[in-house]
């Protein structure tokens, strides 16, 4: 079997950007930015990490963007399909899906211009310890509203997944504990302390949530046929007969 034929299946494309969405992810924001200022650290300490390293981190950010809006997009879409396939009417939970895809773009779109803002500027002397302060708190709490994208996304897909079956049957289990523990550590704001018990759910969901679509990307690459609707998957609603 020749690469083109490897890759032909609409499927097993998605698969591979899934793949290199979790790449380019792990590079971007991993690798290259590292350990990022934390909500506790001085202010001294946060302009040094960006004075330091703020380029790495723009670079970091480029990466990580090309990763969601090229790669996670087209990955979304495609498992929608996948999960479409075989889950009948109406396709409510492989939609819903796709809504946690976007959102998690826009989300994270979003909550990354706080840190994007302080890596340009960091040795701007007119952005005074306040506002670096501000800053910091704003990306902190931009998390916490990404992790609702993730939720969505996850939960929905594993939903899906489980009224289909047309992925490996033990991966709703993942994406359902991965969605549990955003779900809960969302709700650090309310004891307020962003390393806490209850923030840490939230730390170990978001990988998890990472896995889920690295092994449902791989799940799409070893499907040799196509997803086939189910009997429930092939029913529509009634069309109404014409008026006489």
């Amino acid at each position: 079997m020749s690469f083109q034929d490897l890759f032909k299946p609409w499927w097993r494309v998605g698969g591979a950007f899934g793949i290199a969405f979790a790449v380019l992810f792990i590079i971007g924001v991993i690798i290259l930015q590292a350990e990022p200022p934390m909500r506790d650290d001085s202010i001294q300490d946060i302009r040094k990490y960006f004075m330091d390293d703020g380029t790495k981190y723009l670079v970091g950010d480029y990466l990580t963007g090309i990763a969601f809006v090229v790669l996670f997009l087209p990955y979304v879409v495609t498992l929608r399909w996948v999960l479409g396939s075989g889950e009948g009417w109406p396709p409510i939970w492989s939609w819903l899906t796709v809504i946690g895809g976007v959102a998690m773009v826009a989300l994270g779109g979003a909550g990354s211009l706080a840190f994007g803002t302080l890596a340009i500027s960091a040795d701007n002397k007119e952005i005074n310890d306040s506002s670096v302060r501000l800053l910091v708190e704003m990306n902190t709490y931009a998390f916490n509203l990404f992790s609702f994208g993730m939720v969505l996304f996850v939960g929905s897909a594993s939903v899906a997944i489980l009224r289909t079956r047309v992925l490996w049957r033990w991966l709703p289990v993942l994406g359902l504990l991965a969605a549990i523990l955003l779900i809960v550590g969302a709700a650090w704001p309310i004891d307020g302390d962003d390393q806490g018990i209850v923030a840490v759910p939230g730390f170990i969901g978001a990988p998890l949530t990472l896995l889920f679509v690295v092994l449902s990307s791989i799940n799409m690459l070893m499907m040799k046929d196509e997803p086939a609707a189910t009997e429930r998957a092939e029913r529509r609603p009634p069309v109404a007969s014409p008026a006489v």
